[in-house]
Parts: structure tokens; C-alpha cells; sequence
């Protein structure tokens, strides 16, 4: 009588590869639950309902900042390189007032927060009309 062969095992291994499908959701669900610890860790005691509250107004002096920065390279280029006319308000929805933009305060050590809140001011008082 012939020896019927074990194939038990077989059918273990690959009952236990996953398919592409489920190691992108795996890994996309490591990916979230990685990001949703840094946030936590970044948010630290405020609570997840005010955290927007903190990042929004950050967000918005960051653009502000980097439209400022794309509004004096187009009008560098145009000008030819003309640093004062770059720097006109004519050349700028927003004025940011010397010390107030994001890389002024990304530069500091200490104080982080008052930094923030003193620039985002000097922003606003710069630009009553539009702010």
C-alpha cells in the first residue's frame, strides 16, 4: 500500500499569506495608528475637541508666510532682481511686519508660544483692513 503524503502543512502556510490588499490595509492601519500617536504625543494635555483650536490659527500664519515668500519671488523675477520692489506693499496681500514671519519665529529657541501669539499680532496690526 502507497504512503499517502502529508500536505497538512501546505495548506497552513498559505492559509497564513496575506494577500497585497490586506497587507496595504495593515500597513496603512500602522500607518494611522502611528500618526494618531505623535499627534497625541505632540497635543499633549489638550484635549482633541480644542486641538483645532490651537492648529488652525498656526496653519494660517504658515501660509500667510509662504504666500508672502511666492509673492516676493514673482515680483523678484519680474523686477529683475529688485529687492526693494519686491518688498513693496503694492507686491503683497499681506504685509508682514519685520520679525513676524514664520521663519523669524522658527528661529527661536525659547518662549515658543509668545513668539506665535507676537507675531501673529504684528500680523494683524499690520493689516486692519483685511484681518
Amino acid at each position: 500500500m502507497a504512503k499517502k503524503k502529508d500536505n497538512s502543512h501546505k495548506l497552513d502556510l498559505f492559509s497564513a499569506l496575506k494577500t497585497e490588499q490586506e497587507i496595504k490595509m495593515e500597513n496603512a492601519q500602522d500607518l494611522y495608528n502611528f500618526l494618531f500617536e505623535a499627534c497625541n504625543i505632540l497635543r499633549g494635555p489638550v484635549s482633541q475637541d480644542n486641538f483645532k483650536d490651537y492648529i488652525t490659527p498656526i496653519l494660517y500664519f504658515k501660509r500667510i508666510s509662504d504666500v508672502y515668500d511666492e509673492e516676493t519671488e514673482a515680483a523678484l523675477l519680474e523686477s529683475g532682481g529688485d529687492k526693494e520692489y519686491a518688498s513693496l506693499p503694492e507686491q503683497h496681500r499681506f504685509d508682514i511686519p519685520e520679525g513676524c514671519h514664520w521663519e523669524d519665529v522658527r528661529e527661536r529657541t525659547e518662549n515658543l508660544g509668545a513668539a506665535i501669539v507676537g507675531a501673529m499680532r504684528g500680523i494683524e496690526l499690520a493689516n486692519p483692513d483685511t484681518l
